[in-house]
């Protein structure tokens, strides 16, 4: 974890006022916003930056706002940084280092074909 924190006003490439500025955000609104748009929100199994529970609700979000717009998707062996990893342990342990995972051109593919 310490690899994130580059000094004392940076984390994960970012200067510490972006995090307040962020977090001063209503991220939902902004997504309710979306809506009517199609949203599709994937989550790779092996993320270690956010959760499951992080895209199931903002499918719900989107949702609430235009009921069945929004659909969750989920990835095996896929992280946050789209790369083919076996595990949440095996992508912090990459950083970021690794293969382009396929599956997720596929399967995004796929779910905008079913759009037509």
């Amino acid at each position: 974890m310490t690899d994130y924190f580059t000094d004392d006003e940076h984390f994960y490439g970012r200067h510490y006022k972006f995090w307040h500025q962020l977090a001063d955000k209503n991220i939902a609104n902004l997504w309710k916003k979306i809506a009517p748009a199609k949203t599709l929100s994937i989550w790779g199994a092996c993320d270690f930056v956010t959760t499951e529970q992080d895209h199931i609700l903002l499918t719900d979000i989107v949702n609430s706002a235009t009921p069945n717009s929004a659909e969750f998707m989920k990835i095996d062996n896929i992280d946050h940084y789209f790369r083919l990893v076996d595990s949440q342990k095996s992508s912090i342990s990459n950083n970021i280092n690794g293969d382009y995972n396929e599956q997720l051109a596929i399967k995004v593919l796929q779910w905008m074909n079913d759009l037509r």
